[in-house]
C-alpha cells in the first residue's frame, strides 16, 4: 500500500529547539501489543496541536526473531475520513529484539498544522510470526487518535479500540538548507560558469534574515549575480543579505568565468562555496549551513612524433617522414598548428595532410580545427641531396602549437627525427661524470662512437686531446697510443652499434681553482670501400673547484720599545672558487710581547699562540686587527718575529696546510743599554709610586680604610688585566696613576716572576709592598701599604684558588672579554675586607 522508506539518518537541527510534540507512553503497560507483518498494516493517528516540523518520532515495538535484517516501514499519513490517506514522509529502522523505544528520523522534516488529524503507519515485509509487535493498551486512554489495522482482504481499515505508544518531536520555525550546483561540470579555460545557489526555507516560518558568503578558488573569477530577484542586496564582496525569507523554494545565480591567463592541468578541479546563516523570527541565530560547487577544467594534452620511413636511404632517394599527432587529454584544442623544417640536405616534395584533415597553410605548414582523441597521421615527402655522402644525416623536425578549447593559446613542443644515407654513421660524442673535480680528484671521461648507420666504418681515426692540469691513469677497453698531451686511437671495422671508451683522469693535487680540465675528440671515419666521410668533434667540459688562500699579515710598525703598542691587520683572500668548509687562523706572539687587544674573540690560546676559527669561508677578503704590546723585558737591538698560519678543510673533508708569514722587529730601548739600566729604571718606576702613594696619603686625598690593602689586580697568564679593584682611586680623575700602576704591574709579571708559579713574589720599598700570586691560569696582584698584612699570603692564595675554581671554564678557553668574568669584583672584594 505504501512506498519503500528510507533509513533514517541524523540531520543537523536547523530551526527551534527540538521538542515532544505528541506522545502515549502510558504506565503501567499492560503487555499487550499489535503484530506488524506482512499485509499487516497497522497504524495510529494523532492530533497536532500546533504547527510545526516533525524531525522524528519513536515506536516501542519488538522485533521478533529472524535469519536475517529486518527493516521496519514508517509512514506519516495524512486522514482520509478516518483512515491512513496520502503519505507525507517516510522512513525505515532495524529494531532489536528487545522492547525498546526505536527512533525514526525524518528529513526533509515534515510539515504539520495544529488541528489536522495524521496516522503513523508501520509496515513489514516478513511474514508472521517474524515481524514486529508494537506494545498497546487494551482499551487505549488515548483520547486525541486511536489504533487501525488494515484487512488485506476486505482492503480496508479496522479498529481495535487500543492505542499503540508512540512519541511524535518536532520543532517550528524558519529552516533553511543550503546547495550549490554544479558538481563535477566539465569546462574549458575562458569559460562563463554558472554557480547555482540554493537556500529553500523547509520551515513553517519566514526567516528574518538571512546572509550567504561565497568564496571562489583561484581560477573562478567573479563576473555577476541576480540576487536582487530574491530581494538581495550585496553587502560586499561575494556576500549578499536577505530580508523576511519565506517558506518555500529560493535560488539566485552567480556568473564565473574561468581564467584563461592561467595554466591548468588536465581534470584540474575548481571550487566555490558558500556559506549560510539565517535567523528566526526573534532574531535568533540558526544553525549555519554551506555547501560547494566544483567544475573541472579540461584541456588538451598533445603527445607527437615522426618516423623516417625508410632510416636509410641512398643520396638522391625520395622517402617520407610519418608525421602523428594525438590528443591524450580531456579536453579539445580548438587550433593546432604544424610546421615542418629540414636540413640543408633535405628538400620538401609534398605531403598528403588534407587527407587527415588539415588546412594547408603553406608548403611545410597546416593547421587542424577542433583536436578531439583521435590520432592524426601523415606524410611529408622529402628527397635526400644527391651530393650527400655516407652517414650524412637527414634531419626532420617539427614544431606544434596549440590552443584549448576556447581558442587561448595553450601549449607547444617541438619533435625530431632523422634519416642517414647509406653506410656507416658515426659522430663523436664526450660525457663526464664530474663537471668540477676539485685537485686530487679522480675523474672519467666517456667518448662515444656509436654506429648509426646501416653499414661497418672499415676505420675510425679517434684523437683525444688531455688537459694540462690532470693525469691520464686508464682508458678502457682500449688503450690507445699516449704522446704528449694526445692520445690516439685507431678502430678497425666499427659495425653499426654502440662503442665508448673510457678515460679514468686525476687531477693534479696542485690544479688552480677554475682551471680548465676538458677533454675534446676528434673523429675520422672510413667507409666499407676506404673512402673518408666527414669529420667530426666533441668536448666534454670541466673546470677545478677549490678554495685557494693567500695570507693577509701586515704590521703598523717594525720597532717597538718597552710600552709601546704594535696594531696588526690580520686574514686571507681567498681567490679559488669554492667556499672552505672551515678556516683556522693561528698568531704567535714575537717574545717579550704581550697581547693587549683583538677586534673579535679568539677561540684558544696558550698565552704564546693565538687561534682563530672561522666557518663555511666564502671566496673574497677577510680581515681582522690585533694589537700587542711590548713589555719591559725588551733589550734594545732585540729581533723580534711575529707568526701567522692558516690551515682549512675543504668542503669535501681534507685538510691543507695554506701556507705562513711572519713580520719581523727590532726592539729600541732609549737609555738602556744594558740589564742593569733596566733594573734602575724598574726601582725608579717602583719608587715613584711609592712616593706618589705617599704625598695623596699626606694630602689627605685618598679616602682612609681600615684595610691594608689599596689596589688588587687580576691578571690572565697571558698579562691581559680581567679586573682592577681600588680603595683609593676614583676612576674619573685617578686614570692615569691606574695605567701607570698597571704598567707597572704588568712589567713586574713579565719580567720577574714569569717562571716562578705558585710561590709569593713581592718587593718591599718602606711601608709600601707589591704582592704576588700564581695560580693555574691567572695572577693575584694586590698594593699593601702599612705592616698589618698577618695573613696574606694564605688569604690571597685562597681567593685566587676560589676566583679559578668558579671560572675555571672561562680561564681555560678566555677570548680576551671581560665580561665573562661577572661577580669577580665580589672575591676581589672579599680579600680586601677580611
Amino acid at each position: 500500500m505504501f512506498l519503500l522508506a528510507v533509513p533514517w539518518t541524523a540531520r543537523p537541527v536547523a530551526a527551534g529547539p527540538e521538542v515532544l510534540r505528541e506522545a502515549y507512553a502510558p504506565t503501567p503497560w499492560d503487555n499487550s501489543f499489535e503484530n506488524v507483518y506482512v499485509n499487516q498494516e497497522v497504524a495510529q493517528s494523532f492530533v497536532a496541536r500546533t504547527d510545526f516540523l516533525l524531525t522524528h518520532l519513536e515506536l516501542f515495538v519488538f522485533d521478533q526473531p529472524n535469519s536475517g535484517s529486518d527493516i521496519l516501514q514508517l509512514f506519516v499519513a495524512n486522514d482520509s475520513g478516518n483512515h491512513p490517506g496520502s503519505v507525507i514522509g517516510s522512513s525505515a529502522q532495524q529494531g532489536v529484539r528487545n522492547w525498546t523505544w526505536v527512533a525514526f528520523g525524518f528529513y526533509p522534516w515534515v510539515s504539520l498544522t495544529a488541528g489536522q488529524r495524521y496516522w503513523i503507519v508501520a509496515a513489514d515485509s516478513e511474514p508472521r510470526p517474524k515481524g514486529y509487535e508494537w506494545a498497546t493498551n487494551q482499551p487505549g486512554g488515548y483520547t486525541n487518535g486511536e489504533t487501525q489495522w488494515y484487512d488485506a482482504n476486505t482492503g480496508s481499515w479496522v479498529s481495535t479500540g487500543a492505542d499503540l505508544f508512540f512519541r511524535v518531536y518536532g520543532v517550528s520555525g524558519p529552516s533553511l538548507a543550503l546547495v550549490m550546483e554544479p558538481n563535477l561540470a566539465p569546462v574549458d579555460p575562458g569559460a562563463t560558469v554558472p554557480l547555482d545557489v540554493y537556500f529553500n526555507n523547509s520551515g513553517n516560518e519566514p526567516a528574518a534574515t538571512a546572509r550567504i558568503e561565497m568564496s571562489l578558488e583561484a581560477g573562478l573569477v567573479y563576473q555577476g549575480d541576480d540576487a536582487a530577484n530574491e530581494g538581495g542586496v550585496q553587502v560586499a564582496p561575494l556576500t549578499w543579505s536577505f530580508n523576511g525569507v519565506a517558506v518555500g523554494p529560493h535560488h539566485m545565480t552567480v556568473w564565473t568565468v574561468v581564467d584563461s591567463g592561467r595554466s591548468y592541468y588536465d581534470g584540474q578541479t575548481l571550487h566555490g562555496r558558500a556559506y549560510l546563516n539565517y535567523t528566526d523570527s526573534a532574531g535568533q541565530l540558526q544553525a549555519t549551513t554551506s555547501d560547494s560547487a566544483t567544475v573541472t577544467v579540461v584541456v588538451p594534452v598533445i603527445r607527437a612524433g615522426a618516423t623516417a620511413v625508410p632510416l636509410h636511404v641512398l643520396p638522391g632517394d625520395a622517402f617520407n617522414f610519418t608525421v602523428s599527432f594525438f590528443n591524450v587529454g580531456s579536453g579539445v584544442a580548438r587550433s593546432l598548428w604544424l610546421n615542418a623544417s629540414v636540413s640543408a640536405n633535405l628538400a620538401v616534395v609534398g605531403d598528403d595532410a588534407a587527407m587527415s584533415g588539415a588546412v594547408v597553410l603553406g608548403p611545410r605548414s597546416w593547421r587542424f580545427d577542433n583536436v578531439s582523441g583521435l590520432a592524426y597521421v601523415f606524410n611529408v615527402t622529402v628527397r635526400a641531396d644527391s651530393a650527400a655522402q655516407p652517414g650524412d644525416r637527414l634531419q626532420f623536425r617539427m614544431d606544434l602549437a596549440y590552443t584549448d578549447g576556447a581558442g587561448h593559446p595553450f601549449g607547444s613542443l617541438s619533435e625530431r627525427s632523422e634519416a642517414t644515407i647509406h653506410g656507416p654513421s658515426i659522430l663523436v660524442a664526450a660525457a663526464t661524470d664530474k663537471a668540477t673535480p676539485r685537485p686530487g680528484d679522480v675523474f672519467h671521461v666517456v667518448l662515444y662512437l656509436n654506429n648509426t648507420g646501416d653499414d661497418t666504418a672499415s676505420r675510425l681515426w679517434l684523437n683525444a686531446t688531455l688537459p694540462a692540469w690532470a693525469t691520464l691513469e686508464d682508458s678502457q677497453p682500449i688503450a690507445g697510443t699516449l704522446s704528449g698531451g694526445f692520445l690516439r686511437y685507431v678502430v678497425q671495422n666499427a659495425t653499426p652499434g654502440p662503442f665508448a671508451i673510457t678515460l679514468r683522469l686525476r687531477v693534479f693535487a696542485d690544479a688552480p681553482p677554475s682551471v680548465s680540465v676538458d677533454v675534446g675528440a676528434t673523429l675520422d671515419v672510413a667507409n666499407a670501400t676506404g673512402t673518408r666521410l666527414r669529420s667530426s668533434s666533441a668536448l666534454a667540459s670541466a673546470r677545478v673547484l677549490t678554495p685557494r688562500f693567500a695570507l693577509v699579515f701586515g704590521a703598523s710598525v717594525t720597532t717597538v720599545s718597552p710600552g709601546q703598542t704594535v696594531d696588526f691587520t690580520l686574514g686571507w683572500n681567498n681567490t679559488g672558487n669554492e667556499a672552505a668548509a672551515r678556516v683556522w687562523l693561528n698568531f704567535t706572539l714575537p717574545a717579550k710581547t704581550l697581547l693587549v687587544n683583538s677586534s673579535i674573540p679568539w677561540a684558544t690560546t696558550n698565552g704564546t699562540t693565538y687561534a682563530w676559527i672561522f666557518d663555511g669561508v666564502s671566496p673574497g677578503v677577510r680581515q681582522f686587527g690585533i694589537r700587542i704590546e711590548g713589555t719591559a723585558r725588551l733589550v734594545d737591538g732585540d729581533s723580534l718575529v711575529a707568526r701567522l698560519d692558516l690551515d682549512y678543510e675543504r668542503s669535501d673533508g681534507p685538510l691543507f696546510a695554506a701556507g705562513s708569514s711572519t713580520a719581523s722587529f727590532t726592539a729600541t730601548v732609549p737609555g738602556a743599554p744594558g740589564g742593569l739600566e733596566v733594573i734602575l729604571l724598574w726601582i725608579a718606576v717602583l719608587t715613584a709610586l711609592f712616593l706618589l702613594f705617599l704625598l695623596l696619603g699626606y694630602m689627605d686625598v685618598l679616602p682612609h680604610r681600615r684595610s691594608s690593602i689599596d689596589d688588587v689586580f687580576l691578571l690572565h697568564n697571558s698579562g691581559i688585566l680581567i679586573c682592577h679593584y681600588s680603595t683609593t682611586l676614583r676612576p674619573d680623575v685617578d686614570s692615569d696613576i691606574a695605567s701607570g700602576m698597571l704598567m707597572a704591574v704588568r712589567n713586574f709579571v713579565a719580567d720577574a716572576l714569569r717562571s716562578k708559579n705558585g710561590s709569593l713574589q713581592e718587593l718591599k720599598y718602606g711601608d709600601y709592598r707589591i704582592r704576588m700570586v700564581h695560580g693555574q691560569h691567572s695572577i693575584l696582584v694586590v698594593f699593601t701599604r702599612g705592616s698589618h698584612t698577618k695573613g696574606l699570603e694564605a688569604r690571597m692564595k685562597d681567593v685566587l684558588g676560589t676566583i679559578e675554581s668558579a671560572f675555571e671554564s672561562v680561564l681555560e678557553s678566555w677570548s680576551g672579554r671581560t665580561d665573562e668574568f661577572k661577580g669577580v669584583e665580589e672575591h676581589l672584594l672579599r680579600l680586601v675586607q677580611i
